[in-house]
């Protein structure tokens, strides 16, 4: 979606899709395209994953990797208006919002959980939410119990994935159908049409 969203945008200029799992996968992808190439990790946080994207791109000439989108300061502004639109579509008042980023977490690389936590830090400058704080679904504090021990406030829930997989659509929306109170959920952060901006700021296309 991105990627073509992007070509189109940009003349001249060529961007592909690669894919971690999947076809066509990132390295195939890599050799085929003109020097110098711009990797952009399409990440939520500099974690496990992104090590592994290293290791396989390792040694492939003409290429640079950039940080993930998830790092990026822009993403905090894409996070605190996506969070308002949800927020005023309920009714509700931000200042009595509890603002909850939901990202993947892992506890195999310290990295993800503070990406994440990085984030929230610079969405609470952002807007003046209740509190803004995070939960994983792999990692404490865990995504459900999170929301059950919020059951007395009005919680909107952001998901730190890049689009509307198992993790971005199905864990999240289970864990929200599940909480006991008043809780919506924006959805994944990732199909924000902002996120192409973050894209080309990190390709370095301006």
């Amino acid at each position: 979606m991105h990627a073509r969203a992007l070509g189109a945008a940009l003349p001249g200029v060529a961007v592909a899709a690669g894919c971690l799992r999947g076809e066509p996968g990132i390295e195939a992808i890599a050799r085929t395209l003109p020097r110098p190439v711009a990797v952009v990790p399409l990440l939520m946080a500099e974690g496990f994953i992104l090590d592994r994207m290293r290791e396989r791109l390792a040694g492939i000439e003409g290429l640079t990797i950039a940080r993930p989108v998830g790092t990026h300061p822009l993403l905090a502004r894409v996070v605190a208006e996506t969070a308002w639109a949800t927020t005023r579509a309920r009714g509700w008042r931000a200042e009595e919002v509890v603002l909850l980023l939901a990202a993947h977490g892992t506890p195999r690389h310290s990295g993800s959980g503070a990406s994440a936590e990085a984030l929230a830090v610079r969405v609470r400058e952002a807007g003046p939410w209740a509190a803004v704080e995070t939960a994983f679904l792999e990692q404490t504090p865990r995504l459900g119990a999170r929301l059950a021990a919020l059951a007395e406030q009005k919680v909107v829930v952001v998901g730190l994935f890049v689009d509307a997989g198992p993790h971005g659509k199905g864990d999240v929306e289970d864990a929200v159908g599940a909480a006991p109170g008043p809780v919506a959920y924006s959805g994944p952060i990732g199909a924000s049409p902002a996120i192409r901006t973050i894209l080309r700021d990190r390709a370095g296309l301006g």
